[in-house]
């Protein structure tokens, strides 16, 4: 090794040795961060705590640094941040933690931010409450599921992120959400609502785009099974009635494609498709029209007599009348631009009994025009 190259190495190593310090700067940042910790200044704390992991050479010191400083996060209600260094623990001190707590942790943080926390936009603004950070419900519970998919709390934590993803009209990412529960907990109770969650989000994007039916097909697949798997449940009216929708809608497809053709004057291949909604969509609402097309496409066609039984599209609710109030109605004063000085009672005229009604007979009126 020549003088050149030695003197390179030997300058390396200074430099290296004054970029690191030992554990004894990373000890005295320690002990700053318990002060600060038991002075209740907890973000100060975690800063303190993270630059003791940052000067320390030894593992287990730099991971008890990080474990203080989620800890110090955790007082001071900044459940990202502790989110954050937990991931950090998990990933560069797994060795140096309780694995399975931290994981649950991570759950109980998803949870809070589902319920509604958010952390301060600014720690030291924390009294302004419309200054919070964003909702970070996707992120933390993505990140538990990832690292312990299979834990008790799992389906209704998949079933909770799919509907946030419905929410953000992340559909596609939220149908293969709903399938893994289907997937991964066969016996669980939150199986009966990935179902009907998982039909109505396959039929939206039905709607959206559906070139070779797959979404329709997978839909009707689904819900089927529902009704198979839940013949009792409540919502089976309303899941017949999302099947005939379903069924419309590629129905109604299938004819604005044969529509498309017979405008190009290919009726060849408009007639596959209407024969095709007329073979497997009998019950559409476009069946009768495409028939009509088809008829007027290829004059050798026989439509048939038989009439199709089209099942009701709308839902029906039971209509209540509004109860009667026989109280007494009064008439704000300067509403009534002086008309009116005493109160005015409801007569009650088909149940005429009880204090408004006598009130109504007995109460002396008063000449307003004297």
């Amino acid at each position: 090794m020549n003088r050149l190259t030695r003197g390179a190495l030997l300058g390396l190593l200074l430099l290296n040795g004054a970029l690191y310090a030992d554990d004894k700067d990373a000890n005295e940042k320690y002990a700053e961060g318990l002060q600060s910790l038991e002075a209740k200044d907890y973000t100060g704390a975690a800063d303190d705590f993270l630059a003791a992991e940052l000067l320390a050479d030894s593992v287990p010191l730099k991971a008890n640094a990080v474990s203080k400083a989620i800890e110090a996060y955790r007082q001071a209600g900044m459940y990202y941040k502790e989110f954050e260094n937990i991931e950090k623990m998990l990933d560069s001190y797994a060795a140096q933690c309780d694995y399975a707590a931290l994981v649950d942790r991570e759950y109980q943080i998803g949870d809070a931010f589902y319920e509604g926390h958010r952390d301060p936009a600014f720690y030291s603004l924390r009294f302004i409450p419309w200054l919070s950070d964003s909702d970070k419900t996707e992120e933390v519970y993505t990140k538990a599921l990832e690292r312990a998919p299979y834990t008790p709390q799992g389906p209704e934590t998949q079933l909770r992120l799919a509907v946030r993803l419905i929410e953000g009209r992340k559909l596609n990412e939220a149908a293969e959400m709903l399938r893994q529960i289907l997937k991964r907990y066969p016996e669980a109770p939150e199986r009966k609502y990935a179902y009907l969650r998982l039909g109505t989000v396959l039929y939206e994007l039905a709607l959206s785009g559906d070139g070779d039916g797959r979404y329709s097909a997978e839909a009707q697949e689904v819900l089927r099974e529902f009704q198979k798997r839940y013949p009792e449940a409540t919502e089976n009216p309303g899941v017949a009635k999302l099947i005939l929708k379903i069924r419309d809608a590629e129905a109604q497809r299938l004819k604005e494609i044969a529509e498309f053709y017979h405008r190009m004057g290919r009726d060849a291949v408009a007639e596959r498709y209407l024969n095709q909604i007329l073979k497997e969509l009998p019950d559409s609402a476009a069946a009768d029209s495409s028939e009509e097309l088809l008829t007027e496409i290829d004059r050798s066609y026989v439509p048939e007599t038989v009439v199709k039984d089209q099942a009701e599209r709308l839902d029906e609710f039971a209509a209540y009348p509004i109860p009667a109030e026989p109280h007494e109605l009064l008439l704000v004063p300067e509403n009534s631009d002086g008309r009116f000085l005493l109160p005015i009672y409801d007569l009650n005229l088909q149940n005429n009994s009880g204090p408004a009604a006598e009130a109504a007979v007995t109460e002396p009126t008063e000449d307003t025009n004297k």
